[in-house]
């Protein structure tokens, strides 16, 4: 059973939403609220596995709301954000961009607009909990090698290693830079802000749609080309150097930027050890988690990509790196990829 909680200043929103939810057995919509104060008191008291949270609070935005919740819930959650469906500054989203972390809500006729659109929200909600029970089936890539691969040569320490942070939005837009490279691709190490319980099956759902080898990272485990590593859950991963190659490091100390695991850290060892050999992308996310270490990376001479504000679910994380002079390029999400295959070229 999912559990959900509304938050949205509209009652006509909140109810509409509750409606369509309902229809779902797998769905249990566990309250609503019109405003940050009400919804708090609910949240801690339901514990719900999901919120549907407006962009445009009253007396807050949404990325105020979801810092003061960081700081009261212990418990796993995961956030979709609804925004205005007309929102110019938001097009990107309306052609397709990051729909399982967004609700696009109609300006008129919103609960027959809204009901029309009964499947799809559904199905958001469905995708965004990850619970594998119920994870929306996806077609296996049959032309990638399947079980457990067989070792290969170590990575050169002058080879490239391409480190991705994201948070809020950041499930989509990870999977649209995956899967836009190729097999033949230097290893990429992944945090995205997500629970233990979510990060798994997210793992094994880029997996099944790249065409590089997509597993979540375990400790010691040697940084191989043609394969991404998903920090887990509940530990901060790191690169390190040992010899002539690069492993996974898992620590499970205490949160940074208040997340676990947090980019920060990974940029940070990423600068430690590899330098200017490492292509660094900060995505979509609340907050500055990362930007400062983007700052450490960029100082190495390694290259530093932010993804735009109009392709971002929100600008917090890539909008500090960006403000604080730290991204070489800003782009939208569509273009990363093609970026990121001309500096390997450049590379080599």
């Amino acid at each position: 059973m999912i559990k959900v909680l509304i938050l949205d200043p509209s009652a006509v929103v909140r109810q509409s939403l509750a409606e369509i939810l309902d229809k779902d057995p797998q769905i249990q919509v566990v309250g609503t609220a019109p405003g940050p104060n009400i919804a708090l008191e609910k949240i801690k008291r339901t514990k719900p596995n999901l919120i549907i949270l407006n962009r445009d609070l009253p007396g807050m935005n949404s990325e105020e709301f979801i810092r003061i919740l960081l700081g009261q819930v212990s418990f796993p959650v995961t956030i979709i954000i609804s925004i205005p469906e007309n929102d110019s500054a938001l097009s990107a989203k309306a052609r397709g961009t990051n729909t399982e972390e967004t609700i696009l809500i109609p300006r008129h006729q919103v609960r027959d607009q809204l009901h029309k659109k009964t499947s799809e929200i559904i199905n958001k909600v469905k995708q965004g909990s990850f619970p594998e029970s119920i994870k929306m089936p996806v077609e296996p890539n049959t032309q990638k090698e399947t079980g457990i691969s067989q070792p290969k040569a170590a990575l050169s320490i002058h080879e490239m290693v391409i480190a991705i942070g994201a948070s809020t939005g950041g499930t989509e837009a990870i999977k649209d830079v995956i899967c836009a490279l190729p097999e033949t691709i230097p290893p990429i190490v992944i945090t995205q802000h997500i629970p233990m319980t979510f990060s798994k099956p997210f793992s094994e759902r880029l997996d099944a749609n790249a065409a590089m080898k997509v597993v979540q990272a375990e400790h010691g485990q040697k940084l191989e080309s043609g394969y991404a590593y998903l920090a887990p859950g509940d530990h901060h991963l790191e690169v390190k150097r040992e010899g002539d190659h690069y492993v996974c490091q898992l620590l499970n100390t205490a949160p940074v930027n208040r997340h676990k695991p947090s980019v920060e850290v990974m940029f940070q060892s990423i600068a430690k050890h590899v330098a200017s050999n490492a292509l660094a992308i900060l995505l979509t996310g609340m907050g500055d988690d990362g930007a400062e270490a983007m700052g450490a990376l960029q100082k190495t001479g390694a290259r530093t990509i932010a993804q735009d504000e109009s392709s971002s679910v929100v600008w917090g994380m890539p909008g500090e790196a960006v403000k604080k002079g730290f991204a070489d390029e800003i782009l939208p999400l569509d273009r990363i990829a093609e970026r990121v295959l001309y500096y390997i070229s450049k590379h080599r």
